[in-house]
């Protein structure tokens, strides 16, 4: 957490490869990332970015990209843990509907379920949430808080954000600023220690 242009999403980035450390190791499962392939490493990761990439196509076809050999059941099941599969249902063709560029057609909190489904279906182990709640109003944030909750204890989860919904459950947070670490601990722990850094700025 912390204001942009702080190194949060360059941290995800060194964790998933696409940079390397100029100092020290990163590991996972206890294994130095440098020791796996791209492909071992990017199986690791499941992303769901500030922006959901849609292309014009079917919905089905659409989810297919993450993994091009999962089965109907997979993907199914996927759309019913990000709470997307009733509004697919609802839709004229359900899963064979056609969207446009961009996923036209689609509010902006079904993308973004559309996105948490994608990544499900790779069945990884750490999912990435990279302010992917920032373009969402409130209301519509705080539901998709509640759908990821439901992940916890099932997979990894790692938030990038600089507002974090209300209701979202966590086990720590992470405060970036300047590209440094400024505070580690719970909700409630974070806030006193941005409470004491504000009051030490006035003095």
């Amino acid at each position: 957490m912390g204001p942009s242009g702080s190194g949060k999403s360059t941290l995800t980035k060194l964790l998933q490869g696409f940079y390397q450390p100029a100092g020290g190791t990163i590991k996972i499962d206890g294994t130095d990332i440098r020791y796996l392939s791209a492909n071992e490493l990017r199986h690791y990761f499941g992303v769901v970015p500030q922006e959901t990439v849609l292309f014009s196509g079917t919905i089905y076809d659409n989810l297919l990209m993450a993994n091009p050999h999962a089965t109907f059941e997979q993907i199914v099941n996927a759309c019913r843990m990000a709470e997307i599969h009733s509004a697919i249902e609802e839709l004229p063709q359900g899963y064979q509907t056609e969207i446009g560029e961009r996923g036209s057609g689609l509010s902006g909190g079904q993308k973004q379920r559309l996105a948490i489904a994608r990544a499900l279906i790779k069945q990884p182990k750490i999912l990435i949430f990279d302010e992917a709640t920032s373009s969402l109003d409130q209301n519509t944030a705080e539901h998709f808080a509640s759908t990821i909750n439901q992940f916890k204890g099932k997979v990894g989860m790692i938030f990038i954000t600089h507002a974090m919904p209300k209701s979202l459950l966590v086990d720590e947070i992470v405060r970036i600023g300047k590209g440094a670490l400024s505070a580690v601990g719970g909700k409630d722990d974070v806030r006193v220690i941005d409470e004491q850094g504000m009051r030490n700025e006035k003095t």
